[in-house]
Formats: structure tokens, C-alpha cells, sequence
């Protein structure tokens, strides 16, 4: 187990763990999950957010053959007001392949 894991085991998470997911363009294994859950529900208590129900979003399970191959119809048409990328559990695509094909035309 990491360090980072044992900070965030006993609910204790630096600045360092913030500062470093931040900076990352897109997800890696080492950054912390802010938006998972604790930020949703802090921005809607406080007023900092709303709930939205129209927007058009996808969301792409890059662990997957069959969301990888959406990638070049998002990136092309540019449809969705957001999408979400995300490794899901079941990975049949392996992580260096998966970074490859999701980060290949993201410049």
C-alpha cells in the first residue's frame, strides 16, 4: 500500500495529493478522486451547484473495446456539452494500449 493510500485510509489527504491530481491532464492511478463524490454533494449543499438534467453527455469505458472506437466520432463531431472517460472495472483493453488510443489525438 502507498503512502498515499494509507493518507487517504485514515480520511487525511495533503495538499501535495491535490496540487499533483491538478496538474494532471487526464486521470492516472497515482491522483486522488475529488469528484467522485465528495465535491458533488459539497457544491450542491453549499449552493455552489446545481442539478443539471439536459445536457448531452457520454460517458466511454476506456477499458473497453467498444468505447475506445467512440473516441475519433467524439473528438470529430464534438457533440456532447461533456463526456466522461473512465477505466472501468473489467479491463479488456490493457493501461499502455488504453493511454496510447486516448491521449493519440488529444494535442
Amino acid at each position: 500500500m502507498t503512502d498515499r493510500h494509507d493518507r487517504a485510509r485514515h480520511g487525511v489527504l495533503v495538499d501535495e495529493d491535490f496540487r499533483r491530481t491538478a496538474a494532471s491532464r487526464f486521470r492516472s492511478s497515482t491522483d486522488i478522486s475529488v469528484t467522485n463524490s465528495f465535491y458533488h454533494y459539497y457544491a450542491l449543499m453549499t449552493g455552489q451547484a446545481v442539478v443539471q438534467e439536459s445536457a448531452r453527455v457520454k460517458y466511454v469505458d476506456t477499458t473497453m473495446r467498444s468505447g475506445l472506437g467512440l473516441l475519433p466520432e467524439i473528438l470529430r463531431k464534438r457533440s456532447f456539452d461533456f463526456f466522461c472517460l473512465n477505466d472501468g472495472s473489467y479491463p479488456e483493453v490493457d493501461a499502455a494500449e488504453r493511454t496510447v488510443l486516448v491521449q493519440e489525438d488529444a494535442s
